[in-house]
């Protein structure tokens, strides 16, 4: 698992260079993101590629299961993604690289869905990092001025003892 150090040689691999922009990571260029995906081999992440370039809702499902060895009762809906991603450090011997290519045709077809796919992988990303596992996604898009809204949006959450409104009555 990846843990990054305060040491100056851990801040300049490129996974840690990449991490600092969060867990999704856009790239056009596919040399580039090949030659990206070639630097960050060595550090021991699970590869897992995805192309997207016809791929509509159900067989995105269908990738995204098998690439990340989901469970067989995956729900193949948003909700179930969101569970199962949950689980990866658990799944996981190693952390994950996962790259979806031609991730600007997908979008361009099924873009709420799109979107929410990326943002359920940063929401994730995020909190498995904090038991260890590392999830970086790397999107290509042929289109080089493709524009995804946000993602990863945080809100602020009451504690776990005030989580429930009653539990905050006067």
């Amino acid at each position: 698992m990846t843990f990054f150090s305060r040491e100056l040689k851990q801040q300049q691999r490129l996974d840690f260079e990449l991490l600092q922009f969060g867990p999704v990571i856009l790239y056009h260029q596919k040399a580039l993101l090949d030659r990206d995906i070639a630097a960050i081999d060595p550090f021991g992440y699970e590869l897992r590629r995805l192309d997207l370039e016809q791929a509509d809702i159900g067989t995105f499902h269908d990738l995204i299961a098998s690439s990340l060895d989901f469970p067989g009762y995956y729900g193949r809906n948003l909700d179930a993604l969101n569970d199962c991603l949950r689980e990866l450090p658990y799944t996981f011997g190693s952390d994950v690289l996962l790259v979806l290519d031609a991730f600007d045709a997908f979008f361009r077809r099924h873009r709420d869905f799109a979107h929410g796919v990326l943002d359920m992988l940063c929401l994730n990303a995020q909190r498995n990092q904090l038991v260890g596992h590392t999830m970086l996604v790397l999107a290509q898009s042929a289109d080089p001025a493709i524009e995804l809204p946000e993602i990863g949006s945080m809100g602020i959450y009451w504690n776990p003892s005030e989580f429930l409104n009653k539990n905050r009555e006067r």
